[in-house]
C-alpha cells in the first residue's frame, strides 16, 4: 500500500466524514507524502493544528480544503516550489462564504519556493488571512532585490502579521519604508 496521501492512511472506507470529531492536532510529520488531496482532512472537521513538516510534498494542489479553524500548519521542510495566486483566497484553505480563516501559524520554510506566495485575493482589499501572526518563510530560495514596492504588497493584507522570517534566501536588499502598514513587521 502506498503512503503518498493522506487518504491512503484515512480512507473513506476507514475512516467516513467526521470519525474524529474531537481530533485537534494532528502530526504527519518525517513520513513520505507527496500530495495533498481535495477531501483528504474530511474526517476530522474541528482540526486546529495540522503538523505536515518533513515530508516529501512537492505541490498543495487548490482543492486541497483545510478547515477553517486551522490555527497552526507546518508545511516545512518539503518540496514545495510554488504556491499558486490566491491559494488561500479561493483554493486550498477554501472557506465557506462568510467565513473567516482562524490561521495563526504558517511554516514554509526549507522548501524551494521562489517567489513570495501571495496573500491576497487577487484585488488586496479583502483580509483573508486576519489572524495570521507568524509567518516563516526562511530557506527557500526567494529572489527579491527590494527595488519594487509591489514585492512587499502580499504582506500587506495580513493585517496582524508581526512576525516574518524571510533569513537564508536570496534577497539582496529589503527596503520596507514604502508602506506604512507593514512597518508593523518584525523581521527575525
Amino acid at each position: 500500500m502506498s503512503l503518498s496521501s493522506i487518504e491512503n492512511i484515512f480512507s473513506e472506507s476507514l475512516c467516513p466524514t467526521g470519525t474524529f470529531v474531537n481530533l485537534r492536532e494532528l502530526r504527519l510529520s518525517y513520513n513520505l507524502l507527496s500530495r495533498l488531496n481535495r477531501d483528504d482532512l474530511r474526517f476530522a472537521p474541528y482540526l486546529e493544528k495540522l503538523f505536515l513538516n518533513n515530508n516529501q510534498i512537492k505541490a498543495v494542489d487548490e482543492a486541497f480544503k483545510i478547515g477553517s479553524r486551522i490555527k497552526v500548519l507546518d508545511l516545512s521542510h518539503n518540496q514545495i516550489s510554488y504556491l499558486s495566486k490566491g491559494i488561500f483566497s479561493s483554493g486550498a484553505l477554501k472557506r465557506k462564504q462568510n467565513e473567516t480563516l482562524q490561521l495563526s501559524e504558517l511554516h514554509l520554510q526549507n522548501n524551494s519556493l521562489r517567489n513570495i506566495p501571495s496573500f491576497g485575493d487577487g484585488n488586496q482589499v479583502a483580509i483573508i488571512l486576519p489572524h495570521l501572526v507568524l509567518l516563516n518563510l526562511s530557506r527557500n530560495a526567494i529572489a527579491w532585490n527590494g527595488q519594487s514596492s509591489k514585492q512587499l504588497s502580499p504582506f500587506a493584507s495580513l493585517p496582524n502579521l508581526v512576525a516574518l522570517d524571510l533569513s537564508h534566501n536570496e534577497i539582496t536588499n529589503f527596503n520596507n519604508s514604502g508602506d506604512k502598514k507593514d512597518r508593523r513587521i518584525s523581521l527575525l
